[in-house]
């Protein structure tokens, strides 16, 4: 089960989900998607399909079957002109009904197309449903960066690790120059890979063509395989298929940092164990005290560093980092690639 989720609407979650899901089907996985966006069900407009969803004599409905995926969402059970003024008990009763009593038949995947937000709704989906991974969408801006921060924080609370982020509408190409423009600006998504870690992060350019095939119900994926955006798609399924697969098979090789108190930390991996200095870590820092988040610059010049810092605690965060709360008051996450670069 793979969450698709953004901090805030409008980024693009719902298309990349679509997209997603085809292009695993186009590997010749079984795929499921469930509309979890109850509020704004707009996967059966994106597939072309409407139809109403067969009751079976179990009481469980069969999924819409479009472009081979199986399908469900609020959508396929109300019209157009239904407005969903339901208060937040209501919604989880139906999101926990369209995913239990849906005939999944057979899925190696479940693409869940998440509402947007930290809100009630996806934090009790969260908590109630057991996911594997958890893909963050996201646009350029600054505002929508800080959302991200949000949306993996909450992901990292129910222990649902974030394997790749998005970063949708990153940049447009000129049609007579071919160079790449950023309309929004540049730098969210490399912030966030420099803080967390991320092996899978992908920029997705502004396309004229990803809109109308939307609304005409046929994919860009399925309407251009060829194009270059399906290719990045093809490209971020495969890093995620990767990645999920570290996630089941390789838990037992991720780095472990332990603290002794007088003696400093130690790191192991699967090739021993490595000492560490608490101020090298400390030195490291990426904390919103001492970098600024959206351009990477150190805000304060360099401290001299104590000998008397210790973490108060120790945590792993998703499947690319680990978390330190020092006794300093600062905060900071150590992508596993830090801490290997740190222990030489």
């Amino acid at each position: 089960m793979v969450a698709i989720a953004s901090g805030k609407g409008g980024v693009g979650k719902s298309t990349t989900a679509i997209n997603l899901a085809l292009s695993l089907a186009q590997d010749h996985y079984r795929v499921g998607i469930l509309d979890a966006d109850i509020y704004g069900p707009n996967q059966p407009h994106m597939l072309g399909h409407i139809e109403k969803p067969v009751l079976r004599e179990d009481h469980r409905f069969d999924p819409v079957i479009r472009y081979g995926l199986q399908t469900m969402s609020m959508g396929y059970l109300v019209t157009d002109e239904t407005p969903m003024v339901w208060r937040g008990p209501m919604v989880i009763k139906a999101l926990q009904q369209m995913l239990y009593h849906t005939a999944w038949d057979n899925l190696d995947y479940l693409i869940i197309d998440m509402p947007p937000g930290t809100g009630d709704i996806p934090l009790t989906l969260s908590q109630s449903v057991a996911m594997t991974a958890a893909i963050i969408v996201t646009t350029p801006q600054k505002l929508s960066f800080v959302d991200v921060v949000k949306g993996i924080q909450m992901f990292d609370t129910m222990r649902v690790p974030t394997v790749a982020v998005i970063e949708n509408m990153s940049y447009f190409i000129c049609g007579h120059c071919q160079e790449k423009h950023y309309l929004y600006g540049k730098g969210a998504l490399q912030s966030l890979t420099g803080e967390f870690g991320f092996k899978t992060a992908y920029e997705i350019p502004i396309d004229q063509s990803v809109s109308p095939h939307g609304d005409a119900g046929i994919p860009i994926v399925i309407a251009e395989p060829e194009s270059s955006i399906s290719r990045l798609f093809q490209e971020l399924t495969d890093g995620i298929v990767r990645e999920i697969s570290r996630i089941q098979y390789d838990s037992q090789d991720k780095p472990v940092l332990r603290y002794i108190k007088g003696e400093g930390f130690r790191l192991k991996t699967s090739d021993g164990v490595v000492a560490i200095e608490p101020f090298a870590l400390r030195e490291h820092c990426r904390c919103a005290i001492c970098v600024d988040e959206w351009t990477g610059e150190t805000r304060f010049k360099k401290q001299i560093l104590s000998s008397d810092y210790a973490p108060l605690d120790i945590k792993t965060i998703g499947n690319y980092a680990i978390g330190i709360n020092w006794n300093d008051g600062h905060s900071s996450l150590y992508p596993y690639d830090t801490l290997f670069k740190l222990a030489g």
